[in-house]
């Protein structure tokens, strides 16, 4: 079954109801605070105060918001790669060689926290730089205090309560 938006009586959007393909035809505009519903499984509203717009289901209300500040909340598990999430965020990709980044966590100044895996099932973890290409220590943390450090040379320092042992260049 396919979903139409309408518009002065001619049809300006369009989901295919069973390849679910999009189109558009000409102009799209809503009013402020307009609702459009699904046969009762489901609607998207718009609050014509906060300019939030939230997309809900027929068991769940709010299950996605974008606010009008540009923020966005999700209600229940989010799945990226994977229509059946397991949590509340599961990204799963597809395997394409030993050294392919599969996930990545990058903040603003460029550095990325990435994982991935090989053929034979191992799992690797890579801090960088991703602008400069270069390894950057990798920090662990408890209560904000780093614990360990495992530098970009490979060498791991394990902090403790007295003194900082280093563990590295072939001993203790």
């Amino acid at each position: 079954r396919d979903f139409h938006v309408l518009c002065d009586n001619v049809n300006r959007f369009t989901i295919n109801g069973t390849t679910g393909a999009a189109t558009f035809s000409g102009n799209v505009g809503l009013p402020l605070g307009a609702i459009i519903d699904f046969s009762g499984r489901g609607n998207i509203t718009h609050d014509a105060s906060t300019f939030d717009i939230a997309f809900n289901t027929n068991s769940v209300a709010n299950a996605f918001v974008v606010k009008g500040t540009g923020a966005a909340t999700f209600s229940g598990n989010l799945g990226v790669g994977t229509s059946s999430p397991v949590g509340k965020l599961n990204v799963k990709s597809t395997y394409t060689s030993d050294t392919t980044t599969q996930q990545r966590f990058e903040d603003n100044t460029g550095c990325s926290l990435d994982f991935g895996g090989t053929a034979s099932g191992h799992k690797w973890l890579n801090s960088r730089d991703t602008a400069a290409g270069t390894a950057v220590p990798m920090l662990f943390q408890t209560g904000g205090i780093t614990r360990m450090t495992l530098d970009a040379s490979g060498n791991l320092t394990l902090n403790t309560a007295n003194s900082t042992l280093n563990v590295g260049n072939g001993g203790f």
